[in-house]
């Protein structure tokens, strides 16, 4: 038994690994958007959020898991926290090998 690490670094999901997963949550978002519009339109915005997540879902997880969206997003400095980008001096001062810009990817990996 073990915990072994998600499959992030230079992955990229596939059409058909994303709509083998999502195709339940995609297919409950098209009904449930026939069911509001159908039933009650004036409804529809307020149901849109959740609307959009399900139908959604797989171009979703196609973009989110594209190791380019990702590496563009960590230039950007979203979905990061204030250590991705300038570690604490007393974790620099632990292993000198640790970068002082950016933690992209490959810096990662060539670190290890």
């Amino acid at each position: 038994m073990g915990w072994n690490g998600q499959q992030r670094d230079a992955y990229a999901l596939s059409w058909r690994e994303a709509v083998r997963g999502l195709w339940p949550q995609t297919l409950f978002g098209v009904v449930l958007a026939i069911g509001v519009v159908w039933y009650a339109p004036g409804a529809l915005p307020w149901a849109m959020p959740v609307l959009v997540g399900l139908t959604a879902a797989i171009p979703f997880a196609l973009i989110t898991a594209s190791p380019g969206f990702g590496r563009a997003t960590s230039g950007l400095q979203i979905c990061a926290v204030p250590d991705d980008f300038a570690p604490h001096p007393s974790l620099r001062a632990l292993d000198g090998r640790l970068p002082t810009g950016p933690l992209d990817t490959a810096s990662r990996v060539a670190a290890e």
